[in-house]
């Protein structure tokens, strides 16, 4: 019985020996795992003291990257447009060859002031005058029948012709050229009797006729015959 009971004793102590290991190694490993866990959140927090902060959320839940940065609205080159009263400033002072504003009055002004002889300086204002507005253009004819000689008149020739004009700025030419000699003002009204859409196609026939006493119709020719018998008979 004794041996029994010795033989038992041994049994269950070796049993309580394994059990005890196997309690000590699961603790062990509990306390291991604690001591990571402690560790982890340590290592957070110092990061999180180390200036980096955490990231809020909007009230969408979306995240913002910087927070502290306001949004910032996209600009665009926007260029106000100009009022009606200034575009026709501009219209009024463009040059249409070069595109640049220009003072009309002062260049008018700065040619006739020039030390030149008159048909010169008719001459460099016939060349301003294709470029200037209607309105700056009737100014100018005056300048140019005051200046212009009869014997120079060709230079005008091509404006008194000119059928896009203004209808006060052609008016203005015709009335000077029945101011010229009459070998000026015949021939020129033959040709501006050709031109049917000429304001003064009409009138420039009728006044033909009173000179010649004749009506020859569209016949140009016959006309400008006519209008050269007519100068050697009547010389200026």
């Amino acid at each position: 019985m004794a041996g029994e009971t010795s033989g038992h004793n041994g049994v269950y102590l070796s049993v309580m020996s394994s059990k005890t290991k196997g309690i000590a190694f699961v603790s062990l490993a509990v306390v291991i795992v604690c001591v990571g866990i402690l560790l982890g959140r340590s290592g957070r927090n110092g990061a999180s003291g180390s200036g980096t902060q955490p990231v809020p959320e909007s009230d969408g839940g979306a995240v913002e990257s910087n927070p502290s940065v306001a949004p910032q609205t996209p600009t665009t080159n926007k260029t106000s447009k100009p009022s009606p009263a200034e575009v026709t400033a501009l219209a009024s002072t463009n040059n249409p060859e070069t595109g640049s504003v220009t003072n009309w009055d002062d260049q008018v002004d700065e040619i006739l002031r020039a030390e030149a002889e008159d048909k010169e300086i008719a001459k460099k204002l016939i060349a301003l005058f294709p470029k200037m507005p209607a309105d700056k253009q009737a100014d100018v004819v005056q300048h140019i029948s005051n200046l212009l000689p009869d014997e120079n008149y060709s230079e005008l020739e091509s404006l008194v012709r000119d059928t896009s004009l203004s209808e006060e700025v052609s008016h203005l030419l015709f009335m000077d050229l029945l101011n010229r000699k009459t070998s000026v003002l015949l021939p020129e009204l033959v040709e501006l009797a050709k031109i049917p859409q000429h304001p003064s196609a009409e009138e420039s026939k009728d006044l033909l006729e009173l000179y010649l006493e004749q009506d020859f119709g569209t016949d140009w020719n016959a006309w400008s015959q006519k209008v050269k018998e007519y100068l050697a008979a009547n010389p200026d």
